[in-house]
């Protein structure tokens, strides 16, 4: 069976965010969900209210159950590990409580603002999000194994999918009303990652299968003979059926991350220059140098310096840029504007542990680490423009480096802002899968 993790995409602190909470880890359960190993103690409820949204009330017991189910689907279920947990992150249960709240805040905010806007999600949509959802599974018993795993059931996994459409169909209205950027901006850009991008290689490549050796060195020897072209080598032989429509173009290496040996290969490559035969995991390439980007003496002064495809990956990365920044500051706005009190944590939950008997020898882990799912943090601009590079055989969506440059820069500075809480969630459509690769990409 495929290792899939069931998703929540949940509105906290503000849509910008860019973390993801595995129901598995912390599913917002309602009053008795448990999971098939730890059932919620129910017996610990107080009835009393943790907070009010607008007068809409945030039950204490409500809270309660998510912070018990986050604990024990990450197995801190004893005081030692759970306390242990708490310190390496910085936090107390009064802080973790307060987080777990304000999630329970935005969720109801969004709801609020989603219904300011007339947003509304139909049955049609859900059913698709959760049909791609129990396509990674082969048997209505793994769908069901799953949830149970996940400390949910089909019925809540529905209203989680069914409220992350909301939310994203919210952040793409907000995103709408951001403030176009121009090329002055886009020069900008361009002048900021003049350095990363300075010496930037862009490539081709035919590649054979692993079994194909005999073949892929008698093709070398006719393009390095000049027999036979690259292109029409390409067309003929390359099983990458992803760059094969483009001449076996898979874009710049800056843009797209390729398997190490390809990388290495291209290193050594000039502009026109080709390759021997690279083996990787993926079968024997032959590497054709297309273009290198070298930044002109003195810098980039004009647009026009810059190759197209590198201006395209900027302004993907600029606009979701100043997106994510009209996003954060409407959250805030929206949430400075509503009327929320938090009442004080009451004694003797099930959650509470003194934190001062595990500080010694803390180092501060902070606690999203445990929560972010692997390789969903690139940004969507990253995503954008690496997926329309990434072709079978060589590439992921990923052009990382870039990534985490564009995410310490003034623009991006007000996601970082939004969060980085044990209940901080967001993601692409409520459902997602990390199910085994079914192609060669890297």
């Amino acid at each position: 069976m495929n290792t899939v993790r069931i998703k929540r995409l949940s509105a906290t602190c503000a849509l910008a965010c860019a973390c993801l909470i595995g129901l598995a880890a912390c599913s917002a359960p309602t009053a008795a969900t448990t999971s098939s190993s730890s059932p919620v103690n129910t017996s610990a409820h107080t009835g009393l209210v943790a907070a009010t949204v607008n007068g809409e009330e945030i039950s204490e017991d409500e809270v309660t159950d998510f912070i018990e189910t986050y604990r024990n689907g990450n197995g801190f279920t004893d005081e030692e590990s759970w306390g242990t947990y708490l310190a390496q992150s910085s936090m107390t249960p009064e802080s973790f409580r307060e987080q777990v709240i304000e999630y329970f805040i935005g969720e109801k905010l969004i709801n609020k603002a989603a219904e300011q806007r007339k947003i509304e999600v139909t049955d049609e949509e859900v059913d698709e999000q959760i049909k791609i959802m129990r396509e990674n599974y082969s048997t209505d018993e793994e769908w069901q194994e799953a949830l149970t795993n996940a400390g949910t059931t089909e019925e809540e996994y529905r209203e989680n999918v069914q409220h992350s459409i909301v939310e994203q169909k919210l952040q793409e209205a907000v995103a709408a009303d951001a403030e176009p950027q121009g090329d002055d901006k886009l020069l900008e850009y361009a002048k900021m990652y003049s350095d990363y991008l300075n010496g930037a290689k862009r490539s081709s490549h035919i590649l054979f299968n692993s079994e194909d050796e005999a073949t892929a060195k008698d093709v070398l020897e006719q393009l390095k003979a000049g027999t036979l072209k690259f292109e029409d080598a390409v067309a003929e032989y390359s099983q990458d059926e992803g760059s094969k429509a483009a001449n076996g173009d898979v874009g710049w290496d800056m843009l797209t991350s390729f398997v190490t040996e390809y990388t290495d290969a291209l290193g050594e490559l000039g502009k026109d220059e080709m390759s021997d035969l690279v083996k990787s995991e993926f079968g024997y390439h032959i590497i054709k140098c297309t273009d290198v980007f070298e930044v002109p003496e003195g810098g980039v002064t004009s647009l026009d310096q810059v190759p197209e495809d590198i201006l395209e990956y900027l302004r993907n990365m600029m606009t979701q840029s100043a997106e994510s920044t009209a996003v954060s500051e409407w959250y805030t706005k929206y949430r400075e504007e509503a009327d929320v009190v938090i009442n004080d944590m009451p004694e003797g939950l099930p959650y509470y542990v003194d934190v001062t008997k595990y500080q010694t020898g803390s180092t501060g882990t902070p606690v999203t680490e445990d929560l972010v799912v692997e390789g969903e943090d690139s940004s969507a601009a990253a995503e954008d423009a690496s997926s329309s590079a990434a072709t079978e055989g060589v590439s992921s969506s990923a052009a990382e480096s870039s990534s985490s440059e564009s995410s310490s820069s003034s623009e991006s500075s007000s996601s970082e802002s939004s969060s980085s809480s044990a209940a901080e969630s967001s993601g692409s459509e409520g459902a997602s899968a990390s199910s085994d690769a079914s192609s060669s990409a890297a």
